[in-house]
């Protein structure tokens, strides 16, 4: 599927961490290349601070959503009717994924009882 001008609530694979006006970024300690939002919001980012993974969590703020307005909670059946019928299926640890690729790029919804648990975009 064309995945150009997918977003997380505004932020976008290739932009420089830097340039974000989040009221709130941390810096995983084990992990310098992770960045959690206070709105619960999780990047990775290669070394010079561009963001290369966006993931939506169980824990993030309802009001985040993908640009197709997808959010945590939301059923697959919402999601299908968004991004279509043209995705894959895969398995990790323990939790199904649907997987919808575009070239290089790719958004995965990790579901539970039909229902959207973490939602990641990024580079294959």
């Amino acid at each position: 599927i064309n995945l150009k001008g997918e977003h997380f609530d505004g932020i976008h694979l290739n932009q420089n961490i830097n340039e974000l006006e989040v009221d709130e970024i941390t810096e995983d300690i084990l992990n310098p290349n992770f960045y959690h939002f206070s709105n619960g919001m999780r990047v990775i980012t290669d070394e010079k601070r561009f963001i290369k993974n966006i993931a939506i969590t169980h824990n993030t703020d309802k009001t985040v959503r993908t640009s197709r307005g997808i959010s945590v909670g939301d059923s697959l059946d919402i999601v299908k009717k968004s991004y279509g019928e043209d995705y894959y299926n895969r398995s990790e640890q323990g939790v199904e994924i649907i997987v919808y690729v575009d070239n290089n790029t790719f958004i995965e919804f990790w579901h539970w009882n039909n229902e959207v648990q973490e939602i990641r975009f990024g580079f294959n």
